[in-house]
């Protein structure tokens, strides 16, 4: 019978060794998980870096492409448009991607609104046009509709909304320019003398 405390001594030591086996075990798992974790978090940090750094390289394409656009244009007073003036404009790409279309619309003191044909004798304002394609070194002529009223010169801001040809890039490029009336073009000089008028 002396075996018997032995053996439940014995027992016992086995017990607690493998209880404390097992606590340690647990604590290792538990590093083990909070590592996992730790590292599943810089994963997704990483992923969260590499898509941040996507968007910036596609911002900076997109800026990139932006179409650069130049105004130039006059008020036309001219005969029967006295009571309607009229701005006669032209716009140059210069610069930017091809555009699969252009949309102008104007805005300011007595705009009345934009249309597209110039030299047309009967044109119709409406708040905007179509240009239509545009690609580097083209341009499209348009017209502003102005209230009979207008003084010069007149301070008009132009919309141009543009979507990429072959891309999905899409811009609203804003530009404003100052109407004035053209000089009046000098009558003809008259030649006096022998070879002249007389």
């Amino acid at each position: 019978m002396e075996l018997e405390p032995g053996i439940a001594l014995g027992a016992a030591i086995a017990s607690a060794v493998a209880a404390g086996v097992a606590v340690w075990q647990g604590r290792e798992a538990s590093k083990s998980a909070k590592s996992a974790d730790r590292q599943a978090k810089a994963a997704e940090e990483q992923v969260q870096l590499m898509r941040r750094q996507l968007e910036r390289d596609d911002d900076d394409r997109h800026i990139a492409l932006q179409p650069d656009f130049h105004v130039s244009g006059h008020l036309d007073r001219e005969g029967r448009y006295i009571n309607e003036p009229r701005g006669l404009l032209t716009v140059s790409q210069k610069g930017g991607a091809a555009l699969e279309s252009v949309t102008v619309r104007a805005s300011g003191a007595n705009v009345c609104g934009v249309y597209l044909e110039t030299r047309d004798e009967e044109f119709t304002s409406t708040p905007e046009v179509e240009l239509g394609p545009m690609t580097d070194g083209t341009e499209q002529s348009f017209g502003v509709g102005f209230d009979y009223n207008v003084m010069t010169p007149v301070r008009t801001e132009l919309v141009f909304t543009c979507q990429e040809k072959n891309g999905n890039g899409r811009w609203d490029v804003h530009r404003v320019i100052s109407l004035s009336e053209l000089p009046p073009t000098p009558p003809p000089r008259q030649l006096r003398g022998p070879l002249g008028v007389r």
